[in-house]
């Protein structure tokens, strides 16, 4: 089973959203890299895993901790 099916779908306003966020995103981290470190595919994966673990992964899993550990309303519960 592919993982896009498992994941639910977003709406084409959220995809827009995504996309625009994502390009800020890529600009800012684009602005902090060494360019000469990115002259080749290895080099560009290299840097982009690089950037995610340190910035975006942090911030994308503390956002999801708390957001686990807020109350349910209960009208969610089952």
């Amino acid at each position: 089973m592919e993982l896009l099916q498992l994941l639910p779908m977003m709406t084409p306003e959220q995809e827009q959203a995504l996309k625009i966020h994502l390009k800020a995103i890529a600009q800012i981290l684009y602005d902090q890299s060494d360019l000469e470190a990115m002259k080749t595919l290895e080099g560009i994966e290299l840097r982009v895993r690089q950037q995610i673990q340190a910035h975006v992964s942090p911030e994308l899993g503390s956002f999801l901790s708390k957001r686990l550990q807020e109350p349910k309303p209960a009208s969610e519960e089952h």
